[in-house]
């Protein structure tokens, strides 16, 4: 039921319009009177009014055309109907510019009032139905992006079988633009590390900006047709619409640019996978194959790849020799491994024909050395794989060289403090340097290293030097230069940022220490590096 609202300031008037119309047969249940446009205002803020009928003339300084003028600002759906003694065009041209659709004469000719409200009850129908369209559309559009999604998602999930009839009458029956002709160019967006630990709804809800990122990229910068879809908890399918004269190179450009701005915004690592070009019953068949290349890289991090760009997989590739790492171990020659560790996977690093199996199959030879040698120790293999952070970072290992790296390192050190506590031996030496690597940034001299182990400095520095060769403060030394070379190598870094990074606040002895130790000072180093 609608509500009406009459402002006149003759009392009588009011309720001549309330008593003459049969409001609830044109479905007005509710009719409220009002002497002044003040009055009129509080009701209007009040409650929702359908119907205004009112005066021109009132006592006040506002009249009804003023109130009109109001309500088209605050109230803009109701529909205004002006009554009036006078019979000026003035009045009745300016009350038609503020929206009122009907002007009445006094004494007012009641069918023809009744009438009025007929047709302002007609226009306020027309536009709540006209509202709904409009909210109809916006829903329609809304979630016409959901169902879009959902199509390619089936397609790409075999629920929508990959056959060109089959899909063409799915298209056609969730109303989606489909042609048997077009050609589509899938881009697998695969996530490959967060920068920073995140949570599962952390990334979720970063996987959901990796999503907008693309779109924006792929589809608005670009003004490419497609979508983007999610595939899985961290990876992104963006499906292209295949058009003449879009090269490769302008798809791997814009997969650059894709990635880099993930890595400034969104802190993480991800690689793009290029398809080639598919009609609609292709389109899964190629996902599979881009999926195959995701799962064979373990070399590249934040690069776009071809498909044709695969690298050839390569099963017999050798693996190192672990019988003489196993003998490194039992000889507690671990710097000498740890060395070699690195050696063998800088190498791995430059060559491309590394995948997924390779990885694994280390993963296998490299535990069973690893578990050999706890053996001969006495050591339960359960105790070492129960470690949980160890377990996850060996799930980690199979996506990455330099994660198998970080992982085999890792395995190495808690081996080695396994055997360090059954044997009751405390292993001053390790423990020296493993703090002193892990504080090469801070203020660090003979003192501090003797106090993290509770031993004299002067007994500390004899035996620490008879294992090493080097006295505390050169091995310290030797660190930091060693980290502040592999900074110069790697890293774009400022070089007086290198020298706090490593401990040295005065960047004048850094150098000078630099150039003592590698005949270089470390301009000369980065640029011959």
């Amino acid at each position: 039921m609608y509500t009406a609202l009459i402002l006149d300031d003759e009392m009588i008037a009011v309720e001549g319009v309330q008593r003459a119309i049969q409001w609830e047969a044109l479905g007005v249940g509710n009719v409220l009177p009002a002497y002044c446009v003040e009055d009129a205002k509080a009701i209007l803020l009040d409650r929702q009014v359908h119907i205004l009928i009112a005066d021109i003339e009132m006592p006040s300084e506002e009249n009804g055309l003023d109130l009109l003028a109001w309500v088209k600002r605050h109230s803009p759906d109701t529909v205004t109907l002006i009554m009036t003694c006078h019979a000026d065009f003035q009045y009745a041209q300016q009350a038609i510019q503020l929206g009122c659709i009907d002007y009445l004469l006094k004494p007012l000719p009641y069918r023809e009032l009744e009438s009025s409200i007929r047709r302002a009850i007609d226009k306020i129908r027309h536009n709540d139905l006209t509202l709904d369209n409009e909210r109809y559309r916006k829903l329609w559009i809304q979630h016409q992006t959901v169902i879009i999604e959902r199509f390619w998602n089936d397609i790409i999930e075999h629920t929508i079988p990959s056959r060109m009839d089959a899909i063409k009458e799915e298209a056609r029956h969730r109303g989606i633009p489909f042609a048997e002709h077009m050609n589509f160019v899938p881009v697998l967006i695969r996530l490959q590390k967060w920068h920073k630990p995140l949570n599962r709804r952390e990334s979720s809800i970063m996987m959901y900006a990796l999503k907008n990122a693309a779109q924006e990229v792929f589809l608005q910068r670009r003004h490419w047709g497609g979508h983007i879809i999610r595939v899985g908890p961290h990876s992104l399918l963006a499906i292209l619409i295949a058009r003449e004269g879009t090269s490769e190179k302008s798809l791997v450009d814009c997969c650059n640019e894709y990635i880099e701005a993930c890595k400034a915004f969104f802190y993480c690592d991800l690689s793009c996978y290029i398809g080639n070009a598919v009609r609609g019953d292709q389109l899964l068949g190629e996902y599979g194959r881009l999926n195959q290349m995701d799962r064979d890289n373990v070399i590249y991090l934040n690069k776009a790849l071809l498909r044709h760009e695969r690298p050839s997989r390569n099963a017999d590739r050798q693996l190192p020799d672990f019988g003489r790492w196993s003998g490194m171990l039992q000889d507690r020659k671990w710097e000498k491994l740890r060395l070699e560790l690195s050696d063998y996977f800088a190498r791995l690093k430059s060559s491309p024909d590394i995948d997924a199996d390779f990885i694994r199959r280390f993963q296998h030879d490299f535990l069973q050395m690893i578990y050999s040698y706890l053996h001969l120790k006495g050591i339960q293999a359960h105790r070492f794989i129960s470690d949980g952070r160890l377990g996850e970072r060996m799930e980690e290992a199979g996506r990455s060289v330099h994660d198998l790296e970080v992982w085999a390192g890792e395995c190495v050190d808690k081996a080695m403090d396994f055997v360090e506590d059954t044997e009751s031996e405390a292993n001053v030496i390790r423990k020296c340097i493993k703090y002193i690597r892990q504080n090469l940034g801070e203020e660090l001299t003979r003192e501090h290293v003797a106090n993290h182990v509770y031993l004299n400095p002067d007994y500390l520095n004899r035996i620490f030097k008879k294992e090493t060769g080097l006295s505390i403060h050169d091995y310290i030394t030797k660190e930091r230069l060693e980290k502040a070379k592999e900074l110069l190598r790697k890293t774009n870094m400022p070089i007086s940022a290198i020298a706090t990074e490593v401990g040295y606040g005065s960047f004048s002895h850094f150098s000078q220490l630099f150039k003592k130790y590698t005949d270089l000072n470390p301009k000369d180093y980065r640029r011959l590096g």
